[in-house]
């Protein structure tokens, strides 16, 4: 698992840099623009990276199910959450996890609370039945 992810990172990497340096119009040199072509895979990379790692910390901080329709994205230090959040959960709580992460300057978060039936795995019961979670045990019978 872990050798295919690697693989997938460099050959999704190394198609970025041949994006980039067949791209590139300027009428520079190869070597300038293998060097830019480097230099706007490593930030590409980076930025994904921190928004992953935002990701990752709202997912510890309110479980998988609470980041489901959140969003992040990450250029230059800055920082945007979006989406749609776990119930009582304030868009000052979202900041203050995400901002002593390493590489954020700057945070933005544009949230609106989620429906309740949009939480748990009672909802998922009441839509794919039509029926309350409470009955449909009575429904099947």
């Amino acid at each position: 698992m872990l050798r295919s992810a690697l693989l997938v990172m460099i050959l999704l990497g190394g198609g970025l840099f041949a994006y980039y340096f067949l791209t590139d119009t300027r009428g520079r040199p190869s070597g300038e623009r293998a060097t830019d072509a480097l230099s706007r895979v490593g930030d590409a990379a980076m930025d994904q990276g921190i928004a992953g790692a935002a990701k990752g910390r709202l997912a510890v901080c309110y479980g998988i199910d609470g980041v489901r329709f959140l969003h992040t994205w990450f250029d230059d230090g800055r920082l945007l959450v979006y989406g749609i959040a776990p119930a009582g959960v304030s868009a000052e709580q979202i900041a203050a996890e995400v901002r002593a992460l390493p590489g954020i300057r700057e945070v933005e978060v544009q949230i609106t609370s989620r429906p309740i039936y949009l939480s748990g795995a009672s909802a998922t019961a009441t839509h794919a039945t039509g029926l309350p979670a409470s009955n449909t045990d009575d429904a099947r019978r």
